[in-house]
């Protein structure tokens, strides 16, 4: 959220919203770096999703074995 509403900022700043007298470029940086230090949403949801596919997929083989 914070990245959106920084990048909304710059644009209406235009020019000036990444120029060294403005703090934007510097913030939206710094949340940027922030954002990666978290780690990649979207590979830890399609992690998670994989992990639980094999798990229902192997409750369904023990389902149908017995």
């Amino acid at each position: 959220m914070e990245l959106s509403v920084l990048d909304r900022a710059i644009q209406f700043h235009g020019g000036a919203g990444v120029s060294h007298g403005k703090p934007l470029a510097e913030m939206y940086a710094y949340q940027r770096v922030v954002r990666i230090g978290e780690g990649a949403d979207e590979v830890h949801r399609e992690t998670v999703a994989k992990l639980e596919l094999t798990r229902q997929r192997e409750r369904r083989t023990q389902r149908l074995a017995s």
